[in-house]
This record gives C-alpha cells, sequence and structure tokens, in this order.
C-alpha cells in the first residue's frame, strides 16, 4: 500500500521514520488527511519531536520538568502506550520522551 504523506514537516524530521510511525499507529493520521489538518495534534507533535528521533540527547528539558534525569534517550512520535490490563485498548499518545528515570507521554 503506497500512502502519500503530507508535505507539512518541518526540515530534518525523518520522513521514513514519522511515516512508518503513524502507519503503525491506530489514528488513520495519513489515509484520513487528519495529518493535514491545521487542528491537528499529531502534525504538531510530529514536527515539535520528530526532529529529536534520531537525536533525543539534544532535545531540551521541559522548563517544568527540568529536575528530571536529563537527557532524554529516546523520542517516539505515535506511541502506544501498554498499560498492565487485559482486553481494551491502550492509548496511542502523539509522543512519548524516556530518560533514565522517566517516561513522559505528550497528547
Amino acid at each position: 500500500m503506497t500512502v502519500k504523506i503530507s508535505p507539512h514537516f518541518l526540515p530534518g524530521v525523518p520522513r521514513d521514520l514519522v511515516q512508518a510511525a503513524l502507519i503503525k499507529a491506530g489514528g488513520n493520521e495519513i489515509a484520513s488527511g487528519k495529518l493535514a489538518s491545521p487542528e491537528s495534534s499529531a502534525a504538531l507533535a510530529v514536527n515539535a519531536f520528530g526532529w529529536f528521533i534520531e537525536r533525543a540527547a539534544d532535545l531540551p528539558p521541559f522548563p517544568q520538568l527540568a529536575d528530571l534525569d536529563w537527557p532524554a534517550l529516546r523520542i517516539d512520535v505515535e506511541r502506544q502506550m501498554r498499560f498492565p490490563w487485559r482486553g481494551g485498548r491502550h492509548p496511542w499518545l502523539d509522543a512519548a520522551v524516556e530518560t533514565a528515570t522517566h517516561l513522559i507521554g505528550i497528547e
């Protein structure tokens, strides 16, 4: 299946990695056209955090969380969070940031 990705990415955002994450996610952001909407939280997330996917340590600390163990070790966009319950759905967050001691979900 060939999917045309939105042209609305900032320079340096790794399009192939972002596209793979969006296709894998449950929100159907690309095929539905939601990613192209100016109100799309996914579009904001992939442009704000996508650049850091391959360079997590360069993500500056969040001002209100600056006291956490930093730097970030991993950045994901459209990440499913698996909670310890059986059945039901597990949410897909717009982005996730991992440090050595914390997992920060962004929605």
